[in-house]
C-alpha cells in the first residue's frame, strides 16, 4: 500500500549514521519536506531496536531477553571491571568518544557502569542510602544495556561538573549518539537527581536535537508525539525524523530510503531515515 508523507520541518539536525562523522558542520535549514513515498509493513518483519527506549519509573520495561544482546566491553574500551557489557551500537560509538577524548584534550575515560541484570539492580537500589541516585528494578536505563556511567581520571564523580573536562563531555557527546540523561535543570521531569556522569545513547540525530533544544529525553519523545517529526539538512545531506503508531500490526516506512526504527516503550515506534538528493 503506497502512501506519502509530507511533515512541517523543525529545527534540528540528523545524522542516520549512528556513528560520528568526522569534519561536518552543522549547517540547519529549514524547507518543505519532500513528498516521501510510504509502505505498510509488518512490525514483525522489521525487528524495531530500543535504542529510543524511554525508561524511567513512569515507563518501566520487562525485557531479560536483552542480556542476550550484550558484549563485553573489556578490551574494547577502558572499563573498572571484566564484567561491563553493552550493546553493540553504544560500545562503537563509546569507542569512538573516548577515542576523540585522548586525541583532542589528553582525557583518559572509563566506563564504570554499563548493563545491569534486574537482580543487580534491584540489589543496588535496596543497598543505595541516598535512592535519588538509583532506579528501581526495572525503571533503570542501565537495564537495556544503553546507558553509561563515565569516569574521568583524575577527576572525581563529586568535581566533574565543575570543571573544563566535565563541560566538554557534555557538549561533545552527541556528535557520538549521547545525551546527558539526567540534567541539573531537568530533574522536575527526569524525577532522577543531576548526574553529570550518567550517558545514554540514542544516535546521533536525537542527542543533537536533545542538546541543541534544551531537552530531556521525556520532553523528546512527547515533541516526537505532538509534532509527528522533522527533517533537516546537515552539510548539504537531508535527513528525516517522524513518529508512527501501529495500525494492526502494520507500519508505515519509507519505500525507497535507507531507514532504522526504533520503539518507544510507549507503544509508538521512531524512524530514522535518510533522505536522499
Amino acid at each position: 500500500m503506497k502512501k506519502t508523507i509530507a511533515i512541517l520541518i523543525v529545527i534540528s539536525i540528523s545524522i542516520f549514521i549512528y556513528t560520528k562523522i568526522n569534519g561536518f558542520s552543522a549547517n540547519e535549514q529549514i524547507k518543505p519536506l519532500p513528498e516521501v513515498s510510504l509502505t505498510s509493513v509488518s512490525i514483525d518483519s522489521i525487528k524495531p531496536s530500543n535504542e529510543l527506549w524511554l525508561v524511567n519509573s513512569d515507563y518501566p520495561i520487562n525485557a531479560p531477553q536483552l542480556e542476550e544482546r550484550m558484549i563485553p566491553a573489556f578490551q574494547a574500551i577502558p572499563v573498572s571491571t571484566e564484567q561491563i557489557s553493552l550493546q553493540d551500537t553504544t560500545l562503537e560509538a563509546a569507542q569512538n568518544w573516548f577515542a576523540a577524548a585522548k586525541k583532542e584534550i589528553s582525557l583518559d575515560l572509563s566506563v564504570v557502569s554499563g548493563y545491569r541484570t534486574e537482580q543487580k539492580q534491584e540489589q543496588l537500589y535496596l543497598d543505595a542510602v541516598d535512592k535519588s541516585y538509583v532506579a528501581k528494578p526495572n525503571a533503570s536505563e542501565h537495564q537495556t544495556g544503553l546507558a553509561i556511567d563515565i569516569a574521568v581520571k583524575g577527576i572525581s564523580w563529586e568535581d566533574l561538573d565543575n570543571t573544563a573536562e566535565g563541560k566538554w563531555l557534555q557538549e561533545a557527546a552527541w556528535q557520538y549518539g549521547f545525551i546527558l540523561r539526567y540534567p541539573k535543570n531537568k530533574t522536575n521531569i527526569t524525577k532522577v537527581s543531576y548526574e553529570p556522569w550518567h550517558f545514554r545513547y540514542v544516535g546521533i540525530p536525537h542527542a543533537y536535537y536533545c542538546y541543541k533544544n534544551n531537552l530531556a529525553f521525556e520532553e523528546y519523545i512527547q515533541f516526537l508525539q505532538k509534532e509527528k517529526g522533522y527533517q533537516l539538512t546537515l552539510g548539504g545531506v537531508n535527513y528525516l525524523v517522524y513518529y508512527i503508531e501501529e495500525n494492526q500490526g502494520l507500519i508505515d516506512v519509507p519505500k525507497d530510503l535507507p531507514y532504522q526504527i526504533s520503539e518507544d516503550n510507549l507503544g509508538g515506534y521512531i524512524v530514522t531515515a535518510l533522505i536522499q538528493s
